[in-house]
């Protein structure tokens, strides 16, 4: 007797972690073409804009789905206490390596925004 998958089946495992498409995710985030996964540049610009308008620098954001750091980034740069969660390794990674490079404080934690 062979053993076979349900394809229909919910699998335990998640893209985010698997090593083969977290890394086209994560390219996917990066690519200011590509509108399906983060926004573009400039609607990315004008959301950041309206946010400091409304916080005070030295405010603490929360950044849930934080992905690669397009948001956290600026928000540090600007004076922003940050902390981000998301629920990919590979993302985080490119984001504390990105605030390590500018010399930035950005909390970054590794897990899922819905617990």
């Amino acid at each position: 007797m062979t053993n076979t998958i349900n394809p229909f089946t919910i699998s335990p495992d998640s893209m985010w972690d698997d090593p083969h498409i977290s890394r086209y995710l994560l390219e996917a985030h990066l690519d200011p073409n590509y509108e399906a996964a983060s926004r573009n540049p400039e609607t990315i610009t004008r959301t950041l804009n309206w946010i400091c308008t409304k916080l005070e620098p030295g405010a603490r954001i929360l950044d849930l789905g934080c992905g690669p750091a397009l948001y956290t980034t600026v928000l540090a740069e600007k004076g922003f206490k940050v902390t981000g969660i998301d629920i990919s390794a590979r993302s985080l990674d490119h984001a504390k390596k990105a605030a390590i490079q500018k010399g930035l404080i950005i909390d970054y934690i590794l897990g899922s925004y819905l617990t």
